[in-house]
């Protein structure tokens, strides 16, 4: 998926926001050298060891959600 769909995916998710993340080592931000400028975000090893909770919370919420 290219960085411009995956932006349009997660409408609700801004550069701002995913600078704190890429800061403490979660996310590795790369910009690619096409026109216009693309930029790719990727969960590093950190960033992956912490999938299951966010998973795992994920699940929660959507079954609060659903009753």
């Amino acid at each position: 998926m290219s960085s411009n769909a995956k932006r349009r995916a997660a409408t609700s998710c801004s550069q701002s926001a995913l600078r704190r993340p890429e800061h403490n080592g979660m996310i590795v931000r790369t910009v690619l050298p096409t026109s216009p400028v693309g930029v790719e975000y990727s969960l590093t090893p950190l960033g992956r060891s912490f999938s299951g909770a966010v998973r795992g919370h994920v699940y929660e919420m959507g079954s609060r959600e659903r009753g």
